[in-house]
């Protein structure tokens, strides 16, 4: 936005032409309705974040899943093992591993 400062004496006349060539694109104002912006999004004082929000409506996290509990638990041995593993191949090894289990392995997670 642009502001230019006026001085005008008494009988001077005013002729103003504004134009738009500001190329960058505008974007609407915030509404009222904003989820963060409503007195509903404090809790004891405190302004929550977006997550605990949404932890506060769909009650908390989920719990882990069994294969998320072998990844916690197998991850950092393969690292031990190779320690220069890319991300990506840390966790195809991780699927790799998890479907060579047995069933009743996998029921240990």
């Amino acid at each position: 936005m642009v502001h230019h400062d006026l001085v005008l004496q008494p009988g001077d006349t005013l002729r103003l032409r504004v134009a738009d060539t500001n190329d960058r694109s505008t974007t609407a104002p915030r509404s009222n309705n904003d989820e963060n912006s409503q007195a509903g999004n404090w809790e004891g004082g405190k302004r929550q974040t977006r997550k605990a929000k949404k932890e506060s409506q769909t009650g908390g996290k989920r719990a882990l899943t069994g294969y998320m509990k072998f990844v916690k638990a197998t991850r950092p041995e393969i690292l031990k093992e190779n320690p220069g593993m890319e991300f990506k191949d840390v966790g195809k090894r991780l699927g790799e591993k998890w479907r060579s289990l047995s069933a009743a392995e996998k029921s240990r997670y």
